[in-house]
């Protein structure tokens, strides 16, 4: 079980010793925030913009991870110590529309394109050469099936917990599975040749 201690008088827990046993011994600035998580590998510090959201992390090792984001504090990219950059543009609900890895020269090594449904669940995604998987889902937002770039389809079935019971693969084998009361999975059935 993990374990919190050495509270400050605002109640922030200053350090947690995991069920690993392994300690971590926190510290914070006077808007709460946390500046520095120090363990056996040595202290990640945490550095913040004045509107509050996390600018950078230094890991023990001295690598830095600095954060960007839009005028809603929004995350829209991120880069790594060696220069390598992560971007996302976002839609007016959030969504990640489309995601970017550039390396230290700025060229696009990654690119990937995501279409969000009206609700904001996500139907498809594709890839700089147009390989596109897509999603659907119930009214319920449980996703019942997904097809590949290869148009190879799982289905999916619930109960009424929203516990995935079945799923059927692209050559129409069946994995079923069975639920305890408590939501614990009872039992797994395999559909064999």
């Amino acid at each position: 079980m993990t374990q919190f201690g050495d509270y400050d008088a605002n109640g922030r827990a200053g350090t947690i010793q995991g069920v690993n046993g392994v300690t971590q011994t926190l510290t914070y600035d006077a808007r709460g925030r946390l500046v520095s998580s120090t363990g056996p590998e040595g202290t990640t510090v945490y550095n913040y913009y004045a509107v509050g959201l996390l600018s950078s992390l230094t890991k023990p090792n001295g690598a830095t991870v600095s954060y960007e984001y839009d005028a809603a504090h929004r995350l829209v990219a991120e880069t790594d110590a060696q220069g390598n950059r992560r971007e996302l543009e976002l839609n007016d609900l959030g969504n990640p529309v489309e995601e970017r890895l550039l390396d230290a020269l700025g060229q696009t090594r990654w690119i990937e394109h995501r279409i969000f449904n009206e609700i904001g669940w996500l139907s498809s995604v594709s890839d700089a050469y147009s390989n596109q998987s897509s999603f659907s889902y119930d009214v319920v937002a449980n996703l019942i099936q997904e097809t590949s770039p290869s148009g190879n389809a799982h289905s999916y079935k619930y109960d009424g917990f929203h516990h995935r019971t079945q799923t059927t693969d692209p050559l129409g084998k069946v994995t079923q599975v069975l639920y305890k009361d408590t939501g614990d999975v009872y039992r797994v059935s395999y559909q064999s040749d």
